[in-house]
């Protein structure tokens, strides 16, 4: 149900109220501590607590019976240095006697300090310093702890930086085996009269399959049907044309100017393409792994352990297939490949004649370096790149991803 309300209760005449009567709490005052005045060199009549005028009468009190004991082991002590000191005037002969006499006074006391001290010790245990004590003790336990491990971290950081600094001068090693590099032969074999007849259709085979980026599968069924239309149409003047593209690739003398390499897949580290073909173990061709170690300098240092070849079977014998092959040619024979090629020169040439402007910046050439590239390190060299010579100094840039 709602609530009604009428005007007498807004007016406030015979109001009828349901609330619950008001509940009030007193909070509990605490009794005020009585203070008394302390005359301790600290306080020096100051109103603390009676509990902390007896904290200080029982310090002071320790402190006096300290120095007590302490002048009373120093009046002894003096008062047997100066008996030693009688007998070495009286015994100058027997030094052994006197050290005697000295070592035994020092361990008297020795001994009598430790016996005071016990005796203070003993007697104010009772009182209440126990933990005082013990909190002392586990205090000098706890620093003597941090100083051993911290002598231990420093000797064990000392022996990290010495290793570290053995270790520096380790590298990672990606260089590739020692191979031969690919040399010209000296004759070049010439095709005889009958290769001369049909040399053009394999030239001309070649040029299309480069031209229109043919595979190697299309290219051999071509060079099938060549070779079954010629014997249709010529008879036997035909008979040694080639039937697959490697018959073709040595008529035309065409060979691969590179070497390959057998790379890992995950490092791409490059070992020698025969030994890992011919790889074995305990006599048995088994598959060569990744020996390349990644971090050399690291403590959890491990070889990377991955596959460079698989095992396949052909006509009942196994062999080696290499996962990933690596070709590679040298910086010499790749520009002996680009001067043999038409108008390579002419394209050298093309920065001495362009025309261009001098606040525009549209190739390299109208950079710095082009510009005040010298030739030694001499700083009155003459510039590397000039116009009489831009097709014999060639600049090689490497770009780094």
């Amino acid at each position: 149900m709602g609530r009604k309300r009428t005007i007498s209760s807004v007016l406030d005449e015979n109001p009828i109220t349901t609330r619950s009567p008001r509940v009030t709490t007193r909070s509990i005052v605490q009794p005020r501590i009585r203070k008394v005045p302390c005359f301790c060199s600290d306080c020096e009549g100051m109103l603390v607590a009676p509990r902390t005028k007896n904290r200080h009468e029982l310090s002071s009190q320790l402190s006096s019976d300290v120095s007590e004991v302490i002048i009373e082991n120093t009046e002894i002590w003096d008062n047997e240095l100066s008996k030693v000191l009688e007998n070495t005037e009286i015994r100058d002969n027997e030094p052994s006697e006197v050290l005697k006499n000295t070592e035994n006074i020092n361990d008297k006391s020795s001994q009598l300090t430790i016996l005071n001290k016990s005796k203070y010790i003993s007697t104010r245990v009772s009182i209440g310093n126990i933990g005082n004590i013990e909190q002392d003790l586990s205090l000098r336990e706890s620093t003597a702890k941090d100083q051993s491990e911290d002598t231990n971290e420093d000797n064990e950081s000392n022996g990290d930086d010495e290793s570290e600094n053995n270790n520096s001068e380790t590298f990672e090693d990606y260089s590739c085996p020692s191979f031969e590099p690919y040399q010209d032969p000296d004759v070049t074999p010439t095709p005889t009269s009958d290769d001369n007849k049909f040399l053009w259709i394999l030239i001309w085979i070649m040029k299309f399959r480069m031209r229109f980026n043919i595979p190697e599968t299309a290219t051999e069924s071509l060079i099938k049907f060549i070779k079954l239309l010629l014997d249709e149409i010529g008879d036997t003047a035909f008979e040694n044309f080639p039937v697959t593209l490697y018959k073709a690739r040595n008529i035309l003398n065409i060979e691969d100017r590179f070497h390959c390499f057998a790379a890992c897949t995950k490092c791409h580290k490059l070992y020698n393409k025969q030994e890992v073909e011919e790889f074995r173990q305990d006599e048995i061709l088994a598959i060569m792994k990744c020996q390349h170690i990644e971090f050399p300098n690291s403590s959890r240092r491990q070889k990377c352990q991955t596959p460079l070849s698989h095992q396949i079977r052909l006509l009942n014998k196994v062999s080696n297939r290499i996962e990933m092959i690596y070709p590679f040619s040298t910086i010499r024979q790749q520009l002996a490949t680009l001067y043999l090629q038409s108008g390579f020169e002419r394209s050298l040439r093309h920065w001495s004649d362009r025309s261009h402007s001098e606040n525009i910046l549209t190739d390299i050439y109208d950079g710095q370096v082009w510009k005040i590239f010298k030739d030694t390190s001499y700083h009155d060299s003459p510039n590397f790149f000039q116009p009489e010579v831009a097709d014999s100094h060639l600049g090689l840039m490497l770009n780094v991803d």
